[in-house]
């Protein structure tokens, strides 16, 4: 009795690359250019005490 087996070719993989180290202390920055109202930079910054008390 005879088999076959389907083999796919393989690509040659590229070189794994280390992962960027994760930054566990991300605050919401926004550009200088932008204009924002108060009220605007008032709900960015509950984000940032938000992520002060995670950590």
């Amino acid at each position: 009795m005879l088999t076959f087996e389907r083999v796919k070719p393989t690509k040659p993989q590229q070189p794994v690359e280390k992962h960027k180290p994760v930054v566990k202390n991300k605050k919401a920055t926004v550009p200088d250019e932008w204009e924002l109202t108060p009220e605007q930079k008032a709900f960015i910054d509950l984000f940032n005490q938000d992520e002060n008390k995670k950590q």
